[in-house]
């Protein structure tokens, strides 16, 4: 399950506003392979900092070049179509806990404030500078102080064009997405069958499989697939674990069906995908 990172809250017009960051990432051209459409029960910001990329929102394409923003809402489906070969991003999840939105008629949001995103980018590239550092406590007190200055701007960006709503609703369906979400990234190592999910959000195995749908964008098995897929990219990024080793902890018994699966979904074998992950890592640096 991702660590949250940051728990911390913003006043805005009169409106305290409670944030968890649950995931971040720095991508570079080592992460710019196309990725299948998906989507999160959280907010999800990208700032290009170098190159352009293609993303695809609920059918409808948005070309992002250097210095430009987007911001996906919950419960939207996405993918990365494509990505040049210099691009360089940084993103990360964050969710806002009194406000949710699944069905907003804005489903994503390219930033368009030149000076504020001007101070946002000052503030991704300090953030590089601690998180390469790393040396003490205060690194990650100052990450998290440059943090909070980029989604303040963020959601006082976002309240303009109503990306989000206030509803009981909204929050009930937010923490069953989470809870699909955290269930996945537990189990996706076992064997695990949607009567179980179902056991644990206490929702009929029918109307686990329409949440998972509506809200997910996926079927049970495409999640569990997605989720594995990423999980063994991650693996793949380093040498610690062997191919093998990488097929059991995701959830494999024998290391053909893990590259027949890995094939399908990439094109490529595992360890194919490693060097070419490798030789671009070293190319950015």
């Amino acid at each position: 399950m991702d660590k949250v990172f940051l728990d911390f809250s913003v006043q805005i017009e009169n409106v305290n506003i409670d944030v968890r960051v649950d995931y971040l990432n720095k991508f570079y051209n080592i992460q710019n392979s196309s990725f299948s459409a998906h989507t999160h029960a959280a907010y999800e910001a990208y700032f290009i900092e170098n190159g352009s990329m293609s993303v695809v929102c609920n059918d409808q394409r948005i070309e992002l070049k250097e210095r430009d923003i987007l911001i996906i809402a919950p419960g939207t489906i996405h993918n990365i179509s494509s990505c040049s070969n210099d691009l360089k991003r940084f993103n990360f999840r964050f969710v806002l806990c009194n406000y949710m939105n699944t069905k907003s008629e804005y489903p994503y949001l390219v930033y368009q404030d030149e000076r504020l995103k001007k101070e946002i980018f000052s503030a991704i590239e300090s953030i590089h500078l601690h998180i390469s550092n790393k040396k003490s406590e205060t690194d990650l007190f100052r990450i998290k102080a440059y943090l909070s200055i980029i989604i303040s701007h963020i959601v006082d960006h976002m309240f303009s064009f109503s990306l989000f709503t206030h509803e009981e609703e909204h929050s009930d369906i937010l923490a069953k997405c989470l809870q699909i979400d955290n269930f996945f990234s537990d189990h996706y190592a076992e064997q695990i069958t949607i009567a179980q999910l179902a056991d644990e959000l206490h929702f009929s195995k029918t109307h686990t499989n329409r949440i998972l749908k509506k809200y997910i964008g996926m079927s049970f098995i495409e999640k569990l697939m997605h989720t594995r897929l990423q999980a063994a990219k991650k693996h793949l990024m380093s040498n610690e674990l062997s191919v093998n080793e990488i097929a059991e902890r995701c959830g494999y018994t024998t290391l053909r069906g893990f590259e027949l699966f890995f094939m399908k979904q990439t094109k490529m074998l595992p360890n194919e995908y490693r060097k070419k992950q490798q030789i671009n890592l070293k190319q950015s640096k």
